[in-house]
């Protein structure tokens, strides 16, 4: 975490994956940003180091249901409280910002990005759907080009975001630390707490909620099922309707246990 005055500067240091996230990263993200909350910063910066923005989330150790659904709660939780944060936030994207880190750039109030990065959603090349960004790019761009993004899954130039809403501005790579100066300078001169309450009605209004992260939760869990990672370690692996059609155990037990429950 960076501070010049009142301008914080947040940035996402993995260079050695293009500044992939894993889901350890993320409650450190967040007590970095809550920090220049409390510090009295204006505005805040998220960038990657080292040329990219950030290039995806990293997935490690089990696939199965519950730790797909886990994983994707993380994930979800994090975008909702960093879009939550009490000023404005900036997406400054230069390089690849791709999946995870297209998703992590729409977390913020304003996207800048050099007019040579690129981004996308890759997912469906790996039989996957992404989990925690969908919502946010269907209220910024629509449905239709929501669809060209994530069934074709093809890498964009920035201008395109740009042309769509879906980012905001783009300027020369050279010029990017000026342009992200700018920013904060007009952001410095408007008052804060006006800033704030803009911020809570616009999210109220447009902020992805509870039904939207249960459906990209369905449909996150669901692709990595069809794709063979369908036993959870605390599931019936088919148990529970064998038994039924038996009338022996798991059914019988569990039938006994609650068929009376209200009534007996």
């Amino acid at each position: 975490m960076d501070f010049e005055g009142q301008q914080a500067t947040l940035v996402v240091d993995n260079p050695e994956k293009r500044n992939a996230l894993y889901s350890e990263d993320l409650p450190e993200l967040l007590r970095l940003a809550h920090q220049a909350v409390d510090s009295g910063a204006k505005s805040l910066a998220l960038r990657g180091a080292a040329g990219n923005f950030c290039t995806g989330t990293v997935v490690e150790g089990s696939v199965d249901p519950r730790s797909i659904m886990l994983r994707t709660q993380k994930f979800q939780h994090f975008a909702a409280s960093f879009a939550a944060l009490p000023l404005p936030t900036i997406a400054v994207v230069e390089g690849y910002a791709v999946g995870g880190g297209f998703e992590l750039s729409l977390c913020c109030d304003f996207v800048l990005a050099t007019d040579d990065a690129q981004w996308g959603m890759p997912e469906a090349d790996l039989a996957l759907t992404p989990s925690w960004g969908v919502s946010r790019l269907v209220s910024r761009a629509g449905v239709q080009f929501a669809r060209q993004v994530l069934m074709l899954g093809a890498i964009h130039p920035a201008a395109t975001a740009v042309d769509r809403g879906v980012w905001d501005r783009l300027c020369p790579a050279e010029r990017l630390d000026e342009a992200v100066a700018q920013w904060h300078q007009l952001i410095a001169v408007k008052n804060a707490q006006t800033l704030r309450q803009m911020k809570v009605l616009l999210n109220s209004l447009d902020e992805p909620g509870p039904r939207e992260w249960g459906l990209e939760m369905f449909s996150a869990c669901w692709s990595w099922a069809t794709e063979g990672h369908w036993e959870a370690p605390d599931g019936d692996e088919g148990q529970g309707i064998r038994s039924f059609s038996e009338n022996s155990h798991p059914w019988s037990t569990r039938r006994a246990a609650s068929r009376d429950f209200w009534v007996g």
